[in-house]
């Protein structure tokens, strides 16, 4: 399932068990999403699954220009749809 991934993140998770709660590190402020991979990790440590993703647009030395308020919003609901239609919560 990695390779159908949303964006460029990536999941963290100690099973494949669906049916645990799923945490969403959604960066900010220029910074990738392995900006998050510590914190994902120690969730995935303690049963959850965790998922860090980069926002298009949104990483240091790209235009950043395209890149709105609207646009974000609607970037991370497309990672709540696609991680609800696999059966997190």
């Amino acid at each position: 399932m990695e390779n159908q991934l949303p964006f460029n993140g990536t999941l963290f998770r100690q099973s494949d068990d669906h049916d645990v709660p799923l945490l969403i590190f959604s960066p900010g402020l220029g910074q990738p999403g392995s900006a998050g991979y510590d914190y994902c990790q120690a969730a995935a440590d303690n049963g959850y699954a965790a998922y860090a993703f980069d926002y298009p647009h949104e990483t240091w030395g790209q235009d950043m220009t395209p890149m709105t308020l609207f646009s974000q919003e609607e970037n991370l609901n497309r990672v709540i749809d696609f991680f609800e239609a696999q059966g997190y919560h």
